[in-house]
């Protein structure tokens, strides 16, 4: 019984780290990476330099070493936020999670009641963070332990 338990936290170490792996792979790549729709490209260089001439004569909210905060988005939702990425300059992806409610969404930061997509969860699963990797959102739980 002591084994079987071993191996279940060895696997769930062991796809939390790969999950990690693969949001720092696609956060450190220059590589672009086609959206799984193939409409667009993500290109991290490029959204932060699009995101920058958007907002270059916005009035700045907050400020600090690490990020800048141009504007606050209010939204009306029931989850909490565990991931959230720019897919393109404007639109981002976001992962929520509340048992019953969790939800993998994307939407445009000028009109964020709008989905271009919303994915419920199976009610059963608690979503944690996201991250884009080759084509695909990959989605983490909690306490289930699934990706």
């Amino acid at each position: 019984m002591e084994s079987h338990k071993i191996k279940i936290i060895l696997i769930t170490l062991i796809s939390i780290f790969c999950a990690l792996f693969m949001c720092l792979i696609v956060f450190f790549s220059n590589e672009k990476i086609e959206n799984p729709k193939n409409e667009l490209t993500f290109s991290k260089q490029d959204a932060t330099q699009e995101r920058l001439e958007i907002n270059k004569n916005s009035k700045i909210l907050f400020e600090t070493n690490d990020y800048i905060v141009y504007e606050k988005i209010k939204r009306n939702e029931q989850v909490f936020t565990q991931g959230l990425f720019f897919d393109t300059a404007s639109t981002l992806i976001e992962s929520g999670g509340l048992y019953g409610h969790s939800v993998l969404q994307k939407f445009n930061i000028n009109t964020p009641d709008e989905k271009h997509f919303k994915i419920p969860i199976e009610r059963k699963y608690f979503a944690e963070g996201a991250c884009l990797f080759k084509n695909k959102v990959y989605q983490l739980t909690w306490r289930e332990r699934v990706m």
